[in-house]
């Protein structure tokens, strides 16, 4: 059909460690990020702070 294949860029992270019950949203403002743009990051959290 002549479709040009699309090139995605992988997404690029870094890996932190966070004490239990940290709320989602100190996370996402100490990297920059709003929580919403986490939580689509990161689908299986389920409720608004880490396990």
């Amino acid at each position: 059909y002549g479709f040009e294949p699309v090139r995605l860029e992988g997404l690029e992270w870094d890996e932190v460690v966070v004490p239990p019950a940290t709320p989602l949203v100190k996370i996402a403002n100490s990297v920059g990020i709003t929580l919403p743009e986490l939580k689509e990051l990161n689908p299986h959290f389920r409720i608004h702070r880490t396990p």
